[in-house]
């Protein structure tokens, strides 16, 4: 089982929501062993409650385009 990653960087997603995002790594074992992921951590209906659970974090004021965001 892959760890849950630790939020990183706050992204605007649509509708005034926003979303929480941390790089994995996928361990050895995995068939994707070494490689990295940016992975939704969770999802927020404002950006003042993604702020207030994760103080300090990047906020990136761009969105990312549908084929780059984690799946």
């Amino acid at each position: 089982m892959t760890p849950k990653p630790k939020a990183e960087t706050i992204y605007p997603i649509g509708n005034g929501q926003y979303e929480a995002c941390g790089w994995i790594t996928y361990p050895k074992s995995s068939v994707l062993g070494g490689q990295s992921q940016e992975c939704v951590v969770e999802i927020f209906q404002n950006l003042q409650d993604a702020t207030a659970k994760y103080p300090g974090v990047e906020v990136s004021e761009y969105g990312r385009c549908r084929e780059h965001r984690p799946s």
